[in-house]
């Protein structure tokens, strides 16, 4: 608004009401002084001048959060449905899963992990060990990996070895453009038919522009 309009008058000699002198500077129902607090546009400024950075206050068009855990965690196959098909068979990873809140509709949203996991799985078998990647409660098309065998086969289980440099680190990211206001949520998942699976260092991050 380029001119503040609507204010109170007062007559010479009459008698001045605080209300109407108190509405003035700041009223939500009328035009008042508040405008000089936030509620000035372009009209308000000059042709030739430009915002330059250090006028932006800080994380006013930008932001980010991130989570992330450094712990062992063990799964074993009997924490998940038979099938991966089944309803719920992928299970967010703590340390790699993130709920935030959009203060404003965000042009950009970068999502970007990293997860390391291992798996005793033995060569040859019908058994996987996946993981999917979530944005609010929908699978990213693309964003699988499989973490591969790594255990000869055959009894007893003691004697065959697991062998080294199978364990798999995904690094990924996702960019999503025009996501709204309000929570969302983002999470690497996993499925696990195999006897173990052990999920070690892990993260997530999420960085947002106005």
């Amino acid at each position: 608004m380029a001119d503040i309009t609507g204010l109170k008058t007062f007559a010479a000699g009459g008698t001045i009401v605080s209300d109407d002198v108190n509405d003035n500077f700041y009223s939500g129902k009328t035009d008042s002084y508040r405008a000089l607090n936030g509620h000035l546009d372009s009209d308000n400024v000059a042709s030739t001048w430009t915002l330059e950075e250090e006028q932006i206050r800080n994380q006013a068009v930008a932001n980010g959060r991130m989570v992330g855990l450094t712990g062992n965690l063990d799964y074993t196959g009997h924490t998940f449905p038979s099938e991966n098909t089944d309803s719920g068979a992928y299970l967010p990873i703590p340390g790699a899963s993130i709920s935030f809140y959009l203060p404003y509709d965000a042009s950009i949203l970068i999502l970007t992990w990293q997860v390391t996991g291992a798996n005793a799985q033995a060569f040859g078998s019908d058994d996987v060990c996946e993981l999917k990647m979530f944005f609010d409660d929908v699978f990213e098309s693309r964003q699988f990996r499989a973490i591969p065998e790594s255990k000869e086969a055959g009894t007893p289980t003691y004697s065959r070895p697991r062998h080294t440099h199978h364990d798999r680190v995904w690094s990924g990211h996702v960019l999503k453009t025009n996501v709204t206001k309000g929570w969302h949520s983002a999470s690497v998942r996993i499925f696990n038919s195999s006897g173990t699976v052990r999920i070690r260092v892990r993260n997530m991050k999420t960085i947002w522009f106005k």
